[in-house]
């Protein structure tokens, strides 16, 4: 698979919703915030360097969003939602870019509450 691969996801960042742009290079993925997202937050980038990255898979989708990445930064923990059509092609993304995957199913699990509303 070509490195950097770029996916339109939506983002859970200070306890604020919104869209963004997830891209997976190589030993790094990072996070950046729509406009909005960016606007409220002040957050300009999260970049995830950690070798392993957990995935959360709900079993019930919530909207159209059923898998979800726990982005952690030095300063930040950011939590992206994928659709069930993105999946596939992430799991690729990040077994490319040597990430091990923590992959845990749930029932409805998003994983929000791991992202702190303040810096």
């Amino acid at each position: 698979m070509r490195l950097p691969q770029e996916f339109r996801v939506g983002a859970s960042v200070r306890a604020w919703h919104g869209g963004g742009t997830l891209t997976v290079s190589s030993g790094q993925l990072v996070l950046e915030p729509g406009f909005g997202l960016h606007r409220l937050t002040g957050v300009g980038l999260v970049r995830h360097t950690a070798a392993t990255v957990t995935m959360l898979k709900r079993r019930i989708p919530l909207g159209l969003a059923n898998t979800s990445l726990v982005l952690v930064a030095q300063s930040e923990t950011a939590v992206v939602h994928l659709t069930p059509w993105q999946r596939r092609r992430l799991r690729r993304a990040l077994g490319a870019s040597g990430f091990t995957v923590d992959e845990q199913a749930h029932w409805a699990y998003t994983g929000i509450d791991l992202v702190k509303p303040w810096p």
